[in-house]
């Protein structure tokens, strides 16, 4: 009966998998674009991003449990089979890219968890710490961008790409080693010439002078006018036709708008959850808060997707610099970024005011609510933020964020 049940989970789920994905941006969320297109295509036409159709893959307790004992490229796999049909990815397949892409990591279990107090005190609580710096250029996007690259190779169908990158540090290295080490296509990464570090910007142009396709271009802003500017060039579709005409060359990006890019992200936390119960930590089921440092929102956003997954996280907790906009916003549901000069801290990663991915958090709460009124108001709420550069969230809206 076991057995019976999971085929025909597996099969409902192939079956929801087909209902495709919509733009968060979509007025009425029947329009479906298949997974190829959201791959390639990067960024929705109307400028929102790429969500699914189809209902968040849920796995029993008894399925994670039965993937605690797996490697992480195992599990991996696993994980990513509820999110990406057969018939697109055969699991021969994704099995190759998987172990290709954490082959590059210099620790086995790829992204281990770290006990930082296993026994503490009375009314405290045990610590652990994931660490997600084993990769080739130590940044936790490695960890996406190393399996990204072949995901779109593998859907381009021999097509030339050309990667724009939008980084406030870490995400310009992992592109570039990501997309170089497997691909060749171009890339070009703009980052903020003054607001990275200094060994940022070495390891960004020194993997742009290693890869004959790659460049990194300091730009006289910050990060979120370089994520904006990327932005634009998706918005102009006359552009993207002449480029196409002209050069045969299609354009995508690597930053955490793209699908592709967010959810791989979902594996380490996931997996993070099972070390710790493979270890003895916590027994199945058992909650576990998270604590994630947060500019872009997309590591946090793919959290919430483990989480929906039926991964038993508690509380989710944003950790933030002095560039604090998404703290005030969860406290007051009020998103203002108006006479707001973003600050240059020692944490540039997280050097962000307008972060693309709550776009995403916003689209999946109001739909969860079903109401009409906070759907609708989820669909303009960052086209609002751009022109007006401060929005207010429904009470409803805000009650299901925290």
């Amino acid at each position: 009966q076991d057995c019976a049940n999971v085929v025909m989970e597996t099969l409902e789920n192939h079956r929801n998998l087909e209902a495709g994905y919509t733009s968060t941006r979509s007025a009425s969320g029947t329009e479906s674009v298949d997974l190829s297109d959201v791959v390639l295509s990067g960024l929705a036409a109307d400028g929102g991003l790429y969500v699914p159709r189809f209902p968040i893959p849920k796995l029993s307790p008894g399925q994670w449990r039965r993937l605690t004992h797996l490697s992480f490229q195992e599990r991996a796999v696993r994980i990513l089979e509820h999110w990406l049909p057969a018939t697109s990815v055969p699991r021969t397949k994704l099995s190759k890219m998987v172990d290709v892409a954490y082959s590059t990591f210099q620790h086995p279990a790829v992204a281990p968890v770290a006990t930082l107090s296993s026994c503490p005190l009375p009314g405290q609580r045990r610590l652990f710490l994931q660490e997600l710096f084993w990769g080739p250029t130590a940044s936790f996007k490695d960890l996406s961008l190393q399996l990204m690259p072949q995901l779109l190779r593998h859907f381009a169908g021999g097509k030339d790409y050309a990667l724009v990158v939008a980084t406030s540090g870490d995400t310009g290295s992992a592109a570039l080693h990501g997309f170089g080490s497997h691909t060749d296509y171009p890339v070009i990464v703009f980052y903020p010439e003054h607001g990275v570090s200094r060994s940022q910007r070495q390891q960004m142009t020194s993997l742009a002078s290693r890869f004959p396709r790659c460049r990194a271009i300091g730009v006289d802003g910050d990060f979120d006018f370089c994520q904006s500017s990327v932005k634009s060039m998706f918005a102009d579709v006359e552009w993207h036709r002449e480029l196409r005409e002209d050069t045969g060359v299609h354009l995508n990006a690597a930053n955490s708008i793209n699908w592709m890019r967010l959810l791989p992200q979902v594996i380490h936390h996931t997996s993070a959850y099972l070390d710790l119960v493979q270890h003895g930590h916590v027994a199945m089921g058992d909650p576990v808060d998270l604590c994630i440092p947060t500019g872009n929102f997309g590591n946090a956003m793919a959290a919430i997707y483990a989480k929906r997954m039926g991964v038993p996280f508690g509380h989710i907790h944003i950790a933030s610099n002095a560039n604090n906009v998404l703290e005030e916003f969860i406290a007051t549901g009020v998103y203002n970024v108006r006479d707001r000069s973003l600050v240059r801290t020692i944490s540039p990663a997280i050097d962000i005011l307008v972060s693309s991915n709550v776009e995403r958090l916003l689209h999946l709460v109001a739909q969860e609510s079903g109401d009409d009124a906070c759907i609708d108001w989820a669909r303009h709420a960052f086209s609002d933020l751009r022109s007006q550069q401060c929005v207010t969230a429904p009470a409803q809206v805000m009650h299901r964020i925290r």
